[in-house]
């Protein structure tokens, strides 16, 4: 590419509209744009679609004679960038002028109705799509994921679906999860499905997680399925998760969960992640957690984690767990990893003058993920952001892997999601595949492929987690 065509893509993919108006008339030929990223073959237009812009769409469309049918290395076509950010004047141009074809899936059985429930979407858009291009609001992905699953957060979507689409609210993924799973955070949806649809709260995935476990980030959920549904606030996955380690950032949680249903604070996990370990960001419960309820400070994973490496970033958390707690800002884990390994790239000079009293240089720090990363990258993921390990598959594809190595990982763990997952993050923090060609393994590409397998809640916080480290 020319340096006006990179400027060009920059300002589409930042979502620059001024600049991306001022720049395209300069690029001379903007359809022949393409790069291969963690979407594969992309153009132009997919992200004019995603951003929204309906002028720039109509001229590359008419002008530029880019071709709105053409699908992505994914099997996605321009509606999909279009619905996953809920781009509706965008979506009735393409569909209504361009006539493109809204029943087209992906290349993992996503339908743009799946996009749309998922994106809060408008719920006239969906009806518009059902009756007069006929999508079919039963559709599922490969992974059993169903639209009523995807728009469990939206209680109008819902009950439509439900009432007048006669949608099963009880439909299970492949890894057993239900609509009520996915609506835990969300107290009318929860409502609605126990009380009208009969859904069993006490209900379970392959793995053990219970809505409860789903719901724990959020206080009115929590009391409701405890109080009114008996859920048990004690229970566990079978890796050991409680409910407690996943309320673990929110204070109102915790202490309900600790002082009204007597949960255990010193509960760990099978790789002894202690509820401590999960909270280590938030210095309100870091401090309630040791002073209230005499959580040790001190404890690590059966990896070597401790409190203090998960506080990594957090600036007052650190300086609490150093200044008052003693915690030994040189410790490492059983990789050798440092407090400052997982600081790396960010510069914070509290961090810096705080460790820097205990001779800790920064001569350690690694730039870029390697291998040593892995049971830190799978406890990010899972135990504290509970991420669906049944889309690693598609999670691999964008992080760069190619197909073959992931059917291969798919025939030595057959059914055992869990361990796939492991395995596929371990074949990106190896780097193979087109890994290194998308600029090797970092935290950043991991948020960007969370994003587009739609696990936007878990990859805010992954953003989060990166500003702060």
């Amino acid at each position: 590419m020319s340096l006006i065509e990179d400027k060009c893509w920059a300002a589409f993919e930042k979502g620059d509209h001024k600049e991306a108006v001022h720049l395209l008339p300069l690029v001379k030929k903007p359809n022949k744009i393409r790069r291969e990223n963690r979407w594969g073959n992309v153009t132009l237009l997919n992200f004019s679609s995603m951003n929204g812009w309906l002028d720039v769409t109509k001229d590359l469309i008419t002008k530029y004679h880019f071709d709105p049918h053409k699908r992505d290395g994914l099997g996605c076509t321009c509606l999909h960038w279009a619905a996953d950010s809920n781009q509706v004047d965008v979506l009735r141009y393409l569909i209504d002028e361009c006539h493109c074809n809204p029943k087209v899936p992906g290349e993992y059985g996503d339908t743009v109705l799946h996009s749309v429930a998922a994106n809060a979407g408008s719920l006239d858009f969906m009806k518009y799509l059902i009756s007069h291009h006929q999508c079919d609001p039963m559709a599922t992905t490969n992974w059993g994921m169903t639209v009523l699953h995807r728009a469990a957060e939206h209680i109008d979507i819902v009950k439509y679906l439900i009432n007048e689409c006669h949608c099963d609210p009880k439909a299970t993924t492949k890894d057993g999860m239900t609509v009520l799973h996915c609506a835990a955070g969300h107290i009318d949806s929860v409502k609605y499905l126990i009380n009208e649809c009969q859904c069993d709260p006490m209900a379970t995935t392959k793995d053990g997680v219970t809505v409860l476990h789903r719901a724990a980030g959020h206080i009115d959920s929590v009391k409701y399925l405890i109080n009114e549904c008996h859920c048990d606030p004690k229970a566990t996955t079978k890796d050991g998760v409680t409910v407690l380690h996943c309320a673990a950032g929110h204070i109102d949680s915790v202490k309900y969960l600790i002082n009204e249903c007597h949960c255990d604070p010193m509960a760990t996990t099978k790789d002894g992640v202690t509820v401590l370990h999960c909270a280590a960001g938030h210095i309100d419960i870091v401090k309630y957690l040791i002073n209230e309820c005499q959580c040790d400070p001190m404890a690590t994973t059966k990896d070597g984690v401790t409190v203090l490496h998960r506080a990594a970033g957090h600036i007052d958390s650190i300086k609490y767990l150093i200044n008052e707690c003693h915690c030994d800002p040189m410790a490492t884990t059983k990789d050798g990893e440092t407090i400052l390994h997982r600081a790396a790239g960010h510069i914070d000079i509290e961090v810096i003058q705080v460790t820097e009293k205990f001779n800790t240089t920064l001569a350690a720090v690694k730039l870029h993920l390697d291998i040593t990363y892995l049971v830190t990258i799978i406890e990010e993921l899972t135990i504290l952001n509970q991420m669906d390990c049944t889309k690693w598959f598609q999670f691999g594809l964008h992080l760069g892997l190619y197909d073959p190595r992931l059917k291969a990982i798919e025939t030595d763990y057959r059914g055992k999601t869990v361990e796939c997952f492991c395995e596929c993050m371990s074949a990106w923090l190896r780097g193979e595949d087109k890994v290194r060609e998308k600029g090797g393994p970092s935290w950043s590409s991991l948020a960007t492929a969370l994003d587009t397998i739609e696990e936007k809640s878990i990859a805010t916080q992954l953003m989060i987690f990166i500003m702060c480290v």
